[in-house]
């Protein structure tokens, strides 16, 4: 048996030929060193599992677990998860992909002592399309008052960017397997209740952002599942839900009547928009000094979407509403 390593990478294939190999691609190009990547591949029917063999047999630290027949995201989530031998679990969609130092920012950050109440680290994103090219940029709270506040108006991470504590899983179970679409969401609510929140002020992912992405596949079923997580939050979580947190509730339930194709627009044209302004002027202020921004390794400052420590070059994604 191989030394246990400090974290297990679990992604979930299904379909993706075209993106798992630069997924995979970007985990063993990592600047840290001790983790493992746990690939299970969920039942694709396109040229998956030949990419996925040759990519992972580079590498003795990739693992693969071929599933027989698909099964939902969150069953095959703990699939990958019951498998792990690290202290820490990172999930990566295997249409995204992260840069370098993703890991070894993460692991600093949440292995200094001051942290260890934090289950979950998050970090910022870059949004790309099919063709890899970057649309836009997502931005997410900082710390665990603004994480638990966003529940009610957003996802506050993204799943792709999120480096789990095994200690959580231990203490309130795995992914709820009767969530088809949106477990991450209930994951996070279920979590809060005793571990804090967190995402680092920059950019370590890069999510893609696609026709036949999850979201927009199954937009309807993604406003359901929300629905259902919040009302799990309020009701046997303990989060309180205030006068406008019941509003947002609304507007979501309205939101499950529009078309994807406007939600889409929304999504582009509104939505990124206001979601930067709201969150970045948290982060600003985190790289000021005014949120006690955490480090990266050799002690720099976690950097804002303007520029970015480690092996990272420096990030110039434009605004959507200037394309």
């Amino acid at each position: 048996m191989k030394a246990q390593p400090l974290v297990s990478v679990v992604m979930i294939n299904y379909n993706r030929e075209r993106f798992v190999g630069a997924a995979i691609e970007s985990v063993g190009g990592q600047t840290a060193r001790d983790w493992e990547l746990i690939v299970v591949e969920n039942g694709s029917t396109d040229r998956s599992w030949e990419i996925i063999e040759r990519w992972t047999a580079e590498d003795s630290r990739m693992r693969v677990i071929r599933l027989p027949s698909r099964l939902s995201i969150p069953v095959a989530a703990n699939v990958g998860i019951k498998n792990a031998r690290g202290q820490y679990v990172a999930r990566l969609d295997s249409d995204d992909v992260c840069l370098p130092s993703r890991l070894g920012m993460q692991l600093d950050w949440m292995e200094q002592g001051r942290h260890e109440r934090v289950g979950i680290c998050g970090a910022q994103c870059e949004l790309i399309d099919a063709g890899g090219e970057v649309i836009g940029e997502k931005w997410f709270p900082i710390r665990h008052a603004e994480c638990v506040r966003a529940f009610w108006y957003r996802n506050p991470f993204c799943q792709s960017a999120v480096l789990i504590r095994q200690q959580c899983f231990a203490e309130f179970g795995l992914y709820d397997e009767s969530f088809a679409v949106g477990e991450d969401l209930e994951l996070w609510m279920r979590l809060a209740q005793r571990f804090e929140l967190y995402n680092l002020p920059t950019v370590l992912v890069r999510e893609r952002f696609w026709g036949q992405s999850v979201r927009m596949q199954q937009y309807r079923a993604m406003v359901d599942a929300t629905l259902r997580a919040r009302r799990l939050a309020a009701g046997r979580y303990g989060h309180r839900m205030g006068s406008l947190d019941r509003l947002a509730f609304g507007a979501t339930w309205c939101a499950r009547w529009c078309p994807p194709q406007w939600a889409r627009w929304f999504f582009y044209k509104i939505f990124l928009k206001l979601d930067r302004w709201t969150w970045a002027e948290g982060n600003s202020a985190s790289a000021k000094g005014q949120l006690n921004p955490p480090a990266c390794a050799g002690g720099s400052v976690v950097a804002t979407d303007e520029s970015v420590c480690g092996s990272h070059k420096k990030l110039g994604a434009q605004s959507l509403l200037s394309k």
